[in-house]
């Protein structure tokens, strides 16, 4: 990193494939992609990392998601790939705009996955905003990271999915991050807006919606593929 700090990344798939980058969302390191990053590796480059303050990266400090996107740049630019597909979920995906805007010569094709154009989109359903702010009094990171990865996701997926929710709890203690680090991503996310930008965005973009999502209404993510 140009300021001498350092992200811990991972490398799967044929060498000679095409690359894809993995952003992630708030919370968890790059070992959470688990199956999903594996079926990728079948037939593309898998590039997945953990952001400032996750894994085994360098200490999180006060950014924009602008900024994280400077650092995923970065990275490409360290392994010597100059064009690469990138997938974000989240803030990973907020994140993944701003890089699709600064570096369009970098991203070939986009993949933005619960969205939104600005931080200030997610749902505003009361009772949910209390639940997820209510994560953030826990006394350790691990705590916070085991709440955010029961809250942010559906009640249905939770209940038929019990497996998985353990092992993607479990996961994420392996290496939790701090209280801090986690509340300077949210500060991001809250902050994110590319409204105004969107539609400069040249890189061939898909933008996923789901019905069940618990942070996004789908017209929030519907607004920012019409964009």
């Amino acid at each position: 990193m140009p300021d001498g700090g350092r992200l811990a990344y991972d490398v799967a798939g044929p060498a000679n494939a095409p690359a894809i980058l993995l952003i992630r969302p708030l919370g968890g390191w790059r070992a959470s992609w688990g199956e999903f990053a594996a079926a990728l590796a079948r037939v593309l480059r898998v590039i997945a990392f953990d952001p400032r303050g996750a894994g085994d990266s360098s200490a999180a400090r006060l950014a924009t998601t602008r900024a994280m996107a400077r650092d995923a740049r970065a990275l490409l630019a360290a392994l010597s790939i100059p064009r690469a597909h990138v997938y974000g979920i989240s803030l990973g995906g907020m994140v993944a705009c701003w890089l699709a805007l600064d570096a369009p010569g970098a991203v070939d094709r986009l993949v933005l996955a619960s969205t939104p154009a600005s931080g200030l989109a997610f749902r505003r359903d009361a009772l949910h905003a209390v639940r997820l702010a209510r994560c953030f009094t826990r006394r350790s990171g691990e705590a916070v990271e085991a709440c955010l990865a029961t809250r942010t996701l559906s009640v249905a997926f939770r209940d038929r999915e019990r497996a998985r929710l353990r092992a993607l709890r479990a996961c994420a203690a392996e290496r939790p991050s701090s209280r801090e680090a986690l509340a300077i991503g949210l500060a991001a996310a809250l902050l994110h807006d590319v409204r105004a930008r969107a539609r400069s965005i040249e890189a061939d973009t898909l933008v996923l919606a789901g019905i069940r999502d618990a942070l996004l209404e789908p017209d929030e993510q519907l607004a920012l593929a019409r964009m």
